[in-house]
C-alpha cells in the first residue's frame, strides 16, 4: 500500500515537474510551441490537412474515477479550419475541473464535468475551433502537430492519455 502511495506521488510530482519546463524560445517570439520533431520524422505543415481520433487510455489514477475518454484533430481547407475536441466522462461531481495538455507541456484548455438529469458520470467537453477567426491556444495551432494528449485533474495526477 505505501507503495502505490509513493508511486502515485511521484507521477503526481513528475506531471507537474512537465508544467513548469518552459515552452521552447520560439513561443516567446510567437512562433508556437510544439516540441521540435523527432530525428527522421518531418513535422506536418501549418496548412496540412488531417482528421485522427483516439481513445484515451485511463491511468490507474483514472481508473478509480472510472474515466474514459477521446480526442479528436481535424484540419480542413490547408488548415483554414482546425478543430480539436477532447470529451472525458468520470464518476466526478459536478464542477470538477480537468486540464487538457498537448505534446507534453502545452495547456490546450480546461474542462469542468457536468452531471446529467438522472445520470451517475459527469460528462465534459474541450471544443477548441479556429472558425469566426478566433485563435488557438499555442501549442495546439496547428491541430495536425498534436501527436499527445494527457488529461490531468487539478493536482496534476494524470487521469487519461493517449498518442495519435
Amino acid at each position: 500500500m505505501r507503495t502505490k502511495a509513493i508511486a502515485m506521488s511521484l507521477v503526481a510530482l513528475l506531471a507537474l515537474a512537465m508544467l513548469a519546463v518552459p515552452g521552447p524560445a520560439l513561443a516567446a517570439k510567437g512562433q508556437g510551441n510544439a516540441p521540435p520533431p523527432a530525428p527522421g520524422q518531418v513535422p506536418p505543415p501549418a496548412g496540412a490537412n488531417c482528421r485522427a481520433t483516439i481513445a484515451l487510455q485511463p491511468t490507474d489514477f483514472g481508473l478509480t474515477l472510472v474515466a474514459s475518454g477521446n480526442a479528436v484533430k481535424r484540419s480542413d481547407k490547408n488548415g483554414l479550419r482546425q478543430t480539436f475536441t477532447v470529451e472525458v466522462d468520470a464518476l466526478v461531481p459536478a464542477g470538477t475541473v480537468f486540464a487538457v495538455f498537448v505534446n507534453g507541456t502545452s495547456l490546450a484548455g480546461t474542462i469542468t464535468m457536468a452531471v446529467p438529469v438522472g445520470a451517475v458520470v459527469a460528462i465534459g467537453t474541450l471544443d477548441l475551433s479556429n472558425a469566426n477567426a478566433t485563435a488557438l491556444p499555442l501549442g495546439v495551432d496547428p491541430v495536425c502537430g498534436i501527436t499527445s494528449v494527457v488529461v490531468t485533474d487539478t493536482d496534476g495526477n494524470i487521469i487519461l492519455s493517449g498518442s495519435f
